[in-house]
């Protein structure tokens, strides 16, 4: 028989001169190179998509790292810049620390509420950097700060299981001690040797409490025993007669009929809460609102 030479070899419909089975067979090789061509075709779409899609990965990663490039050039420089920014990033941490350890040496100029803040900030969104060691320091600078409320705001913040260490407690103790007219009590606590180190390497620690204990004891006392006195400051009386002058103290006997008769009297300087302060009565009612009573008493 004569196989069909038709358009493609495929007989449409086969006629009855043709073989069946070369038919067949004709029939099924265009399908097959129809098959690798649309194998081709997929292959060629994939290869465009991956093409494609690199380039747009570069694209991103090319942004991502200029985007870092930016934000390097632009990250603060110095401890303040970051306290302004409210950085939480763990990178600022080394930086602030180093702030807070000049104001504990005396340094840096003052206590610093922001910066102090932003490093218990980041111990709190980074527990495993905790340093047990700054947060003490933090807190014996905070104390130096009586009668602002900067220790509690410190207290506050740190974890409950670092404020059952001895340092912190003894640090606790002693803010309440002087916060409640305990002075005595709060130098022997600050004697203790959990505290002090801590205490040691604060500047100005010691005057600074002073100055608090001071101004406790002039809006409470017009005038108080200077050996009292020299007690809850821990000094002696060559210190109390050095700085009579400069803060605006008399020191004098105590008059001979008194109570304190032959002791040495420190005369703190006056001020709002000292000083006596002469009542002022006024009448409650009008004169025309007592003309009746005054009738009835005259009638009588």
């Amino acid at each position: 028989r004569v196989l069909c030479e038709r358009e493609e070899g495929v007989c449409h419909p086969p006629t009855a001169d043709c073989d069946p089975r070369a038919t067949q067979q004709l029939t099924k090789q265009p399908r097959k190179r129809l098959r690798v061509r649309q194998g081709a075709v997929r292959e060629g779409a994939r290869a465009r998509r991956a093409f494609v899609v690199g380039r747009r990965s570069a694209s991103r990663v090319g942004g991502l790292k200029a985007v870092a490039m930016a934000a390097e050039e632009e990250r603060p420089t110095t401890a303040a810049e970051l306290a302004d920014a409210d950085m939480v990033q763990p990178w600022a941490l080394p930086l602030l620390e180093a702030h807070l350890a000049g104001q504990v040496a005396g340094a840096e100029a003052a206590y610093d509420s922001r910066i102090n803040t932003a490093i218990l900030r980041l111990y709190a969104f980074y527990p495993h950097l905790l340093n047990a060691d700054v947060v003490t320091a933090l807190l014996a600078k905070a104390l130096t700060t009586l009668p602002e409320p900067h220790f509690h705001l410190v207290l506050c913040q740190v974890p409950a299981s670092l404020q059952e260490t001895p340092a912190v407690a003894a640090l606790t103790a002693m803010e309440a001690a002087l916060q409640t007219g305990h002075f005595a009590r709060f130098w022997e606590l600050a004697a203790a040797p959990d505290v002090r180190a801590v205490v040691d390497k604060t500047a100005g620690f010691a005057d600074s409490v002073r100055d608090f204990i001071v101004l406790a004891l002039s809006i409470t006392y017009a005038r108080a025993d200077a050996a009292r006195v020299a007690k809850a400051l821990s000094v002696d009386a060559a210190w109390l007669a050095a700085q009579a002058d400069a803060r605006g103290w008399t020191l004098e006997a105590a008059d001979a009929g008194s109570a304190d008769a032959g002791k040495t009297m420190v005369v703190f300087k006056k001020n709002a809460y000292n000083a006596p302060k002469p009542r002022k009565f006024k009448e409650g009612m009008a004169f025309g609102e007592l003309r009746g009573v005054m009738d009835v008493i005259a009638s009588k």
